[in-house]
């Protein structure tokens, strides 16, 4: 094998590792807001529970509202879709806006304002209507500052994406402070802070190979 070859085999891995890492991320993530505290024997046993009709659980918001029990099979699916649909968008998002595709980024940027709402509307029965319009609040912003970071790109503006960057770093520890404080410690601040900087790394990486032409990297 060439030495270029080599490399990228090497960085094909790597990408590949930390996809895996995210990906048991959001599952904890998930699972967790589905309810339930964080264990190595819950963790464990992920993978056979999924589908599984789990039992429901009641929790109390955060304005002191009682909640509506909440299906935690039934939350952990929504969320799964809509944070996998928010994925896709985002990244053909990014990508719109550095190819200056601006009939598509006004349409996506439509989309993500409704996916967003949904994250809301979902995520409210288990943490309340105020915690969950904060999660809802970040989210916008993040996603809001992918597409700067891409613009800045797009304009070889090095300042603008040191400036992006800078606002998806305070991001991450903003929302996985809220996330912590919100699920009464089931979510784990570190641990969510690692899912949540591992999104927006990936986020980056991909259109960081896009914008350089690099379209096998980017799509790998």
């Amino acid at each position: 094998m060439t030495a270029s070859g080599t490399t990228r085999v090497l960085a094909a891995l790597q990408l590949c590792s930390r996809i895996l890492a995210a990906g048991v991320g959001l599952v904890v993530l998930v699972s967790v807001l589905g309810g339930g505290p964080l264990s190595i024997d819950r963790l464990a046993s992920l993978p056979r529970s999924v589908g599984t009709v789990l039992t429901t659980s009641t929790s109390s918001s955060s304005d002191g509202a009682a909640m509506r029990p909440v299906g935690r099979a039934r939350l952990r699916r929504q969320l799964q879709e809509l944070l996998a649909h928010h994925a896709t968008l985002v990244v053909r998002f990014m990508r719109s806006t550095v190819s200056e595709d601006a009939g598509f980024v006004d349409a996506a940027n439509a989309v993500l304002i409704r996916n967003t709402e949904d994250l809301q509307t979902t995520l409210a029965p288990a943490i309340g209507t105020d915690d969950a319009a904060a999660v809802a609040k970040g989210w916008a912003d993040h996603t809001q500052a992918l597409f700067r970071y891409a613009a800045a790109l797009r304009d070889d503006d090095d300042a603008a994406q040191q400036d992006a960057r800078q606002e998806l770093s305070s991001y991450v520890d903003e929302q996985a402070t809220l996330l912590a404080d919100a699920t009464g410690g089931h979510v784990d601040e570190d641990m969510a802070s690692a899912g949540l900087r591992m999104q927006i790394d990936l986020l980056l990486y991909q259109i960081d190979a896009y914008a350089r032409g690099d379209y096998e990297q980017a799509y790998e």
